[in-house]
């Protein structure tokens, strides 16, 4: 997933377990494929589990025709669980969990 960045080289990373559950002792990943118009779709939807690491700040301009908006997105700070990272660092790779 790839996200376009006024900041230049930033990216966002977001922990696999973000999307991770625990059923009958197995780790299901909770992604789901979208496909709405019978082809192959690049739309996702990214709901409560991402916001629990990140939240998203959308700014509206009406003074300008046509109104813009503008979303800026953010680590939680307050329940993040799983070490997400916005920045432009190298961080090294994880541990294989597989």
């Amino acid at each position: 997933m790839s996200f376009t960045s006024s900041q230049n080289n930033w990216y966002l990373r977001i922990p696999l377990a973000t999307f991770a559950q625990t059923v009958s002792g197995k780790c299901h990943v909770q992604i789901t494929y979208l496909n709405t118009t019978k082809t192959q779709s690049n739309n996702v939807i990214l709901g409560g589990q991402f916001f629990q690491e990140f939240y998203g700040l959308i700014q509206n301009d009406h003074s300008v025709n046509p109104p813009t908006q503008k979303m800026s997105v953010a680590i939680n700070m307050f329940g993040s669980i799983y070490n997400p990272y916005i920045g432009n660092k190298v961080l090294p790779t994880g541990v294989n969990p597989f």
